[in-house]
């Protein structure tokens, strides 16, 4: 998926994991960072102009610069960790002395930032 390491890259930035394992979903902007996204994707576009004389390159390359292309792909990247994080909880210390196991919060943070995304999506469809 043309973007998927972008879209990784940018979720990334918002979680910093030294000292302390943190998440700051309030500093979250999707216009702002689709603006980065953008970027990074007329690369792609421009260093594979192939895809224009492709059956359906055209459709292609109008679907992977919309905003909701993005914040989809962002949502699947979500998803993926999340499930990622969940195979690698250590259930038995989700409590152990009052700290909430890692694999358990960043799991749970990437769901939260997913649903940043649908109400993200809902809104591009209201407007």
């Amino acid at each position: 998926m043309p973007g998927n390491d972008i879209a990784y890259y940018l979720i990334e930035s918002f979680i910093r994991l030294e000292p302390e394992y943190q998440c700051d979903l309030n500093k979250v902007n999707f216009d702002a960072i689709f603006k980065i996204y953008e970027k990074f994707i007329n690369k792609f576009i421009e260093r594979n102009k192939f895809l224009e004389k492709e059956e359906y390159g055209k459709e292609f390359i109008e679907m992977i610069k919309t905003k909701e292309y993005f914040i989809k792909l962002m949502n699947i990247t979500n998803l993926y960790i999340f499930i990622w994080s969940i195979g690698n909880a250590d259930y038995c210390k989700w409590e152990k002395e009052g700290i909430k196991e890692f694999f358990y919060v960043h799991g749970r943070d990437r769901i939260k930032f997913y649903l940043l995304g649908m109400k993200a999506i809902q809104q591009l469809k209201n407007n």
